[in-house]
């Protein structure tokens, strides 16, 4: 099996950090903070700043057209938090 052989060449200091990379549970957590450490790095960037911006206010204008709540319905949980008009 190549995966055993794989785990054989591996050093076993290095077993704890892979280990972990393997858990369900920590790996969505480890991507999410490497993506929130770069989204910081990002937001001190004015020009991208803007240029998102431009890019949610194209977005949210799509959609609007695509996928409106019917009246009586919530909206769907990936908009809470943002009102329509914005």
């Amino acid at each position: 099996d190549p995966a055993h052989r794989y785990a054989a060449n591996i050093p076993t200091s290095q077993l704890p950090e892979i280990l972990e990379i393997n858990d369900p549970v920590s790996l969505p957590q480890m991507l999410e903070e490497i993506l929130n450490e770069k989204k910081q790095a990002l937001t001190q960037s004015p020009a991208v700043m803007s240029f998102l911006r431009e890019r949610q206010r194209n977005l949210s204008t799509q959609r609007q057209h695509k996928d409106v709540a019917p009246k009586g319905f919530s909206t769907p949980s990936k908009y809470k938090g943002k009102t329509k008009d914005s």
